[in-house]
């Protein structure tokens, strides 16, 4: 075993006999995270039975063909109902997912974390559960969002009185300011709305409100592409949309998943990190199933950083965090019935959603009965108030 590296990160390589008998070589790299260290594995495999003492599932995968699975694996996609053998294709929640990436779906009615990477032999799933949060915790953030809006409110009134006190030379004197303000408010906003809505997506808590309906998703990406295009651009970067269906039903909250594409698209923009460049929305349709994609021509992400992409918190290793937003999307997919998949390089960052098409039996809704967590304010501006100038928030007296 060769111990390398200094401070953060330590790097272990080992080579010899493996687990299951086999040998092969590894390379650790232990991060420090939260407290702790974040292990980054990289697997040089010499035999398919590398893993058949682990817990969890993993499965490795050659082109469309599985070439090797644990027990684990073998059992969860039995009672996923499609069962595995060597040789055979892979199973449909893996193969739309190719690379190095992450993402996030059902599985035999509960959600898994899946992260794929490159090794030597094809591509390496890993499969692992999401720990459940302490209901307490989800009580007490609910609450924490819903004593936020009392004093926001009473900010938003401050800023109305003040605009309108302030005869015309000192309104424009202080312009600036009175902007930093609005846009602190719709910062403030933003997040309260992300917690809001993340406790009540928290496992058991959606049942209660979910009330699914039928609605044209493609004609929902024509809309927030309208609205989201002007903001955009006042960052340098361009907003582009592609279809190949021009109308396509799909069942759920119009408003959830609105939510969840402005927050994929916001974090299209951070990617870009001010630099400009180009975001591209799709929606294109794959048999069954219709898939969202939201991709950067950035620099992309690193890999500590992708694969802790759907964690809510913060790492400790300097990495500027993603926020809530990815994690609101990833419970939203698995709301729907659908998948959220991550893939990151040079070349930028993709970030997929699959949802069920649905048959067109119930006639579309007009409109989700969702509470809006805006409080009436435009929704593309409070989803990317982090990323916007501050002239984007000058009130309309003012202009």
């Amino acid at each position: 075993m060769k111990l390398t590296g200094r401070g953060n990160p330590i790097r272990v390589e080992s080579s010899g006999e493996g687990a299951g008998g086999v040998t092969g070589r590894s390379q650790t790299e232990l991060v420090p995270y939260k407290g702790g260290y974040l292990i980054m594995q990289t697997f040089t495999l010499s035999g398919n039975d590398f893993f058949d003492r682990v817990s969890y599932p993993v499965l490795l995968a050659q082109g469309q063909s599985v070439q090797y699975f644990n027990q684990a694996a073998a059992e969860l996609f039995r009672l996923q109902a499609t069962p595995l053998a060597e040789g055979s294709p892979v199973p449909e929640p893996l193969e739309i997912q190719r690379g190095a990436g992450i993402s996030a779906r059902r599985l035999a009615g509960e959600e898994w974390v899946i992260t794929s990477r490159e090794v030597d032999a094809g591509t390496l799933y890993l499969l692992h559960q999401e720990q459940g949060e302490d209901s307490r915790s989800r009580i007490w953030l609910h609450q924490l969002a819903e004593r936020m809006r009392g004093p926001m409110a009473s900010m938003t009134a401050a800023i109305q009185v003040l605009e309108r006190s302030l005869v015309e030379t000192e309104r424009l004197r202080n312009e600036r300011y009175l902007a930093l303000l609005q846009k602190s408010y719709y910062r403030m906003l933003r997040l309260a709305g992300n917690v809001e809505t993340l406790c009540q997506l928290e496992d058991g808590g959606a049942e209660q409100w979910y009330t699914p309906q039928v609605f044209d998703l493609a004609g929902l990406c024509r809309k927030l592409h309208r609205e989201t295009d002007l903001l955009v651009e006042s960052v340098g970067a361009q907003l582009s949309y592609q279809e190949d269906q021009s109308s396509v039903l799909v069942k759920g909250e119009e408003q959830l998943l609105s939510t969840l594409i402005y927050h994929l698209i916001a974090n299209a923009l951070y990617c870009l990190k001010g630099k400009g460049g180009e975001i591209c929305l799709k929606l294109s349709r794959h048999g069954s199933q219709v898939l969202v994609t939201v991709e950067d021509n950035g620099g992309g992400m690193e890999e500590r950083e992708l694969m802790t992409a759907f964690e809510p918190e913060s790492n400790e290793s300097g990495l500027k965090p993603v926020g809530l937003g990815l994690t609101i999307c990833r419970k939203i997919a698995t709301l729907h019935g659908g998948a959220l998949m991550l893939t990151s390089g040079k070349q930028g960052t993709r970030v997929t959603l699959s949802l069920p098409v649905d048959d067109g039996r119930e006639a579309p809704a007009l409109r989700s009965r969702t509470v809006d967590y805006t409080g009436g304010f435009p929704p593309a501006l409070v989803a990317l108030s982090d990323l916007l100038p501050e002239s984007f928030f000058v009130s309309e007296e003012q202009e």
